[in-house]
């Protein structure tokens, strides 16, 4: 699959203000322990500093560009914590796990372009 430039660009700009936005984390569970698991969660975020914001986006360009060479569609996102491909991204920019949202997902395709669920059941956006 061949992505342009613009669409590595937005996809990777739209991760690097989820790790940088400090979104309360959410499972779509209003029990006890999930709620309790959330506030655990949000105390671990931490504050990111420009630098490393730049060394995420540039690895994680660098991993979507290869993994586009594989596929024809990239999957990249978070259930409880990143997948390999944003968490190898955040490990070079010393970025916590825990930055990350629950339940986020991007999809992106040649064809599709990029769609986004943010969040536990939420419906698929085009970005």
């Amino acid at each position: 699959m061949n992505l342009t430039k613009e669409t590595i660009e937005k996809a990777v700009n739209w991760w690097a203000e989820k790790v940088t936005a400090n979104q309360p984390h959410s499972n779509g569970d209003n029990g006890y322990t999930s709620i309790v698991t959330c506030l655990l969660a949000d105390s671990m975020v931490k504050k990111i500093s420009k630098k490393q914001v730049e060394v995420f986006k540039k690895e994680l360009a660098m991993r979507i560009e290869e993994e586009a060479k594989a596929w024809t569609e990239v999957s990249i996102g978070c259930d409880y914590g990143p997948c390999v491909m944003l968490e190898q991204a955040a490990l070079e920019a010393g970025i916590p796990a825990t930055n990350f949202p629950f339940k986020t997902w991007m999809y992106i395709s040649e064809k599709d372009g990029i769609e986004v669920r943010d969040g536990y059941g939420a419906p698929p956006v085009r970005i």
